[in-house]
């Protein structure tokens, strides 16, 4: 089984407890808003993902990684928020654009990791990216942390 990568919408103190507690029931409970990206990626795919994305943003899209901040980081999950500012950007994205931008992704990955056999990109794929544009434009309306999570 892979990582579990997940960026929400929820009560950011409620859902850190949650976490910390691995009550992953209450984490569903918590939960807003959510684009699953459970698809057998590492961490830094996140950071790929958002190189192709920042093309297509009408805002500067600082790195991924350094958008993080970072409150609860283990050896079998993690919990980080995401700056407002990188979020924003994000959600000047057209959700027409999903498809698009995962393409790139997955064409990406396929470049950096020759020896994998990354194929085509797969609807999970592109509902997870469809997901997490409506999740950053739905926080910036209502002026709402993005949690980052990560499950091992």
């Amino acid at each position: 089984m892979g990582l579990s990568l997940q960026f929400l919408i929820g009560a950011p103190k409620e859902l850190l407890d949650a976490l910390t507690e691995c009550d992953y029931d209450r984490i569903d409970l918590l939960t807003e808003m959510k684009a699953d990206f459970s698809l057998h990626l590492q961490p830094k795919d996140l950071q790929i993902l958002s190189d192709c994305a920042a093309k297509f943003t009408k805002k500067f899209l600082k790195p991924f990684r350094t958008a993080l901040v970072c409150y609860f980081d283990e050896s079998d999950r993690g919990y980080f928020l995401l700056h407002d500012d990188w979020v924003s950007a994000i959600a000047t994205i057209d959700t027409q654009k999903s498809k698009t931008i995962t393409a790139k992704w997955f064409e990406r990955m396929t470049e950096i990791y020759p020896n994998e056999q990354i194929g085509e990109p797969n609807p999970n794929a592109e509902t997870a990216v469809c997901d997490l544009i409506k999740l950053c434009k739905h926080a910036a309306l209502y002026r709402k942390p993005v949690i980052h999570i990560w499950t091992a």
